[in-house]
Formats: C-alpha cells, sequence, structure tokens
C-alpha cells in the first residue's frame, strides 16, 4: 500500500491510496468527497470532474459529503423548538444544505492511519449553518482495503440544529460516463417508496409490490428510468427516497452490471436510500473529458428521508447538544 498526498490548487488537496493489487482510491478536502475509486484493471467506477475547480462550485456534488440536510426542505421552510426558520438558496427549495453546504466546505484532514489490510482516512471541520444556530463539529471517516469502502459520518453540535449527511457518489461499474445505465440491474431491500410532487418533495408513501420501483429483486433499471410515468414528472427518471424492509439481514442494495460481471453492495445503518439516475446531468466535463450522458451514473445516497422536519412520518433531522450523530456506509466491489 502507498499513501500519497498532493497539493492540486491553494484551496484543493488529495490524498491517494494505491493497493499492491492494483486499486487505487482518491479523496479530495473539499467537501471530504470520493473523487475517483479505480479497480485493479484501470476502470473508475466514480463520476468525479475533470477539473478539480469544479468541486468548488454548483454542479452534480460528485462524490461530496452532503449536509448539514441532504436532499430537500420545503421551501426552505421549517420549525425547530417552536422557532421559525427560512434557508435561502439558489434553489426554491432548499437542497443538499443550500449554496454554503458541506459539499463546497474545505475538511482538514486529521488523520491517515495503515496497517497491512487497510488505510484510515479522517477529516474534519467545524461548521457553522447560514441560519440556524451552533457550530457544527463533523468528521468523515473512510475505511479502505481493496474492493471495499467504508463511510463513517459523525456529528456533533454546540445548538440543536439540524443533521442528515450522506456521500454523494455517482456509480457506473463499466466506468462509462458516456452512455447511459443499460447494462445496470438493482436491488433493493426496500419495502416502500416516497412518491414526489412536481418540486420534488416527499408526498405518499407507498409499497413498492407491484410497483415500478419494486426491486426486491435484481432487475435491470433503464425501464423503470425511461417509463412515461417517470418521464412525465419533474423527476425525469429515479429521484426518489426507498425506505429499507425492517429485515435487515441481507445487503440494503446492490448494483450489478451485465457487461463487467461486477457488484457493488451496500450496507448502511441509515433507515433508507435516495437514488438519483443523473436525470439532468451538467455540463462540467468529467475525468474522460466529456459531459455525464443521460442517466450514465446512480447517484446511491443512504440517508434519512430528506424534509423530515416537515413531515412527521418520519425522522425530524434534529441533532440537539447532547446527542451524537453517526452513521456507516459500507461499499464492497465483487
Amino acid at each position: 500500500m502507498v499513501i500519497s498526498q498532493k497539493q492540486i490548487t491553494d484551496k484543493i488537496t488529495a490524498v491517494r491510496i494505491q493497493f499492491a493489487q492494483g486499486s487505487s482510491i482518491e479523496f479530495l478536502n473539499i467537501g471530504a468527497a470520493i473523487s475517483r475509486w479505480t479497480l485493479a484493471d484501470n476502470t473508475n467506477i466514480v463520476a468525479g470532474y475533470q477539473n478539480y475547480n469544479d468541486y468548488l462550485t454548483d454542479g452534480m456534488y460528485l462524490g461530496a459529503t452532503v449536509g448539514l440536510t441532504a436532499g430537500r426542505i420545503a421551501k426552505g421552510r421549517c420549525v425547530i423548538d417552536g422557532n421559525a426558520y427560512q434557508f435561502a438558496s439558489k434553489n426554491a427549495n432548499f437542497l443538499h444544505g443550500g449554496d454554503h453546504g458541506l459539499s463546497f466546505v474545505p475538511f482538514i484532514l486529521d488523520s491517515i492511519a495503515e496497517n497491512q489490510e487497510a488505510a484510515i482516512v479522517t477529516y474534519t471541520t467545524n461548521y457553522h449553518h447560514d441560519w440556524l444556530p451552533g457550530v457544527v463539529t463533523i468528521k468523515v471517516r473512510y475505511t479502505v482495503s481493496p474492493n471495499n469502502l467504508g463511510v463513517e459520518l459523525i456529528a456533533k453540535s454546540t445548538a440543536t440544529t439540524l443533521c442528515n449527511l450522506t456521500n454523494h457518489s455517482y456509480f457506473n461499474l463499466d466506468g462509462d460516463f458516456t452512455h447511459d445505465l443499460r447494462n445496470h440491474c438493482m436491488q433493493i431491500n426496500a419495502s416502500n417508496v416516497l412518491l414526489v410532487d412536481d418540486e420534488i418533495i416527499g408526498s405518499e408513501l407507498l409499497s413498492v409490490r407491484q410497483t415500478l420501483f419494486d426491486f426486491t429483486i435484481s432487475k435491470p433499471v433503464m425501464p423503470v428510468i425511461v417509463d412515461p410515468i417517470l418521464k412525465n414528472q419533474k423527476t425525469f427518471g429515479i429521484d426518489h427516497w426507498f425506505m429499507f424492509a425492517l429485515n435487515q439481514s441481507e445487503p440494503n442494495l446492490i448494483l450489478y452490471s451485465t457487461k463487467s460481471n461486477r457488484s457493488l453492495t451496500i450496507k448502511t445503518s441509515y433507515p433508507g436510500v435516495t437514488i438519483y439516475t443523473t436525470n439532468y446531468p451538467s455540463e462540467k466535463h468529467l475525468q474522460n473529458g466529456k459531459a455525464a450522458a443521460l442517466h450514465s451514473a446512480i447517484a446511491i445516497e443512504p440517508q434519512y428521508a430528506s424534509n423530515g422536519i416537515n413531515d412527521c412520518r418520519f425522522h425530524d433531522l434534529i441533532l440537539r447538544p447532547s446527542e451524537v450523530y453517526h452513521h456507516f456506509i459500507h461499499y464492497q466491489i465483487s
């Protein structure tokens, strides 16, 4: 194992871990992002920007830590302990922590540890929300070994705040972000799906059985993405939160490519996952020198249901000073 650090620009630094069997992974201080995950056959399975400066501005949140509130807060409004708040941003519904969310924050490389089998990279930041009181100390801890990547998301606040963190990596198991996901199948151990309205805010909580969203048995994703029901909605594909079944003995999600015969297995402590199928790709170039094609990757975002602070059916997203927020996501390639 070889661990190296590189100053990319005056604001961006990278940590790269190279394993003896040929795979490697790269992290950035901006958003504590996963910017590259290259397998032993030189296939990069996560989307990353070609120009590192693109991580500093709005885009697709490629590989970034998203928060303090992943997903959307309806109209940017909420009430916490009787106090009303209005969050302003470029989006009508406060999205992924807003214009100054964690995705664009420079984290400090807290530590790097290694043994014969794995490396542990820890990033930390003290974050002050634009409107909410207090300072939130956030740690993002990556544990890496060949074909395995673990993420721990830890937060502690000095005042009552909202917290719903996730990683926003986009996956294509063939490493081909110039074509759609026609070779990909997905299985989700989910009992329900949260439908969305025209503003992509959660509406009806529906059993997945006998619906488009039934991924309880692995099936191709493209027929679902291009189904007229979704294509005629604002989502223009899958952009929905799936509630995991109570039986957590199975993996939460498996993504599989029939072309590369490669699978990605995900386990997490979160109660659900948002799936987004690159329905509105950015024009910014990826590592291949081209913009992401329509539906060329799947963003897999384990998290609480967004807008929970305004929807009593779900976790309210509130983090109090007496509490520690701690969740994990584990990815395994086979």
